[in-house]
């Protein structure tokens, strides 16, 4: 599902690298839900900012993994090297933006 507001105004950004970034969240987001789910992708304004949030009703990330989730080669997955959020960080700040990661509230 998307939710796209129509009074977004004009973002300055690498579009490869905020698609490679969208990729790589809205891929976690689909492995967390093998047995499927909803996924939300809303795009919104905040004053004069954009907000991207993607939602999901997947598993979740353990809590205590939450504060190296970023970290280069952590994962909870057995195929990939873990880089993916990684990167996700670094596309987002080098962009100025901030990224939020909060877990499903149970």
């Amino acid at each position: 599902m998307k939710e796209i507001d129509g009074d977004l105004p004009p973002v300055e950004m690498d579009s490869t690298q905020m698609l490679t970034a969208l990729s790589h969240i809205v891929q976690n987001a689909l492995e967390s839900m093998p047995e499927g789910g909803t996924l939300i992708l809303q795009v919104g304004r905040d004053n004069n900012h954009v907000c991207i949030t993607v939602r999901d009703t997947g598993c979740g990330i353990p809590k205590d993994q939450l504060v190296s989730v970023y970290d280069p080669f952590v994962t909870l997955k057995t195929k990939g090297a873990g880089l993916g959020l990684t990167m996700v960080h670094q596309i987002v700040k080098n962009h100025r933006g901030e990224r939020v990661l909060h877990n499903r509230v149970s």
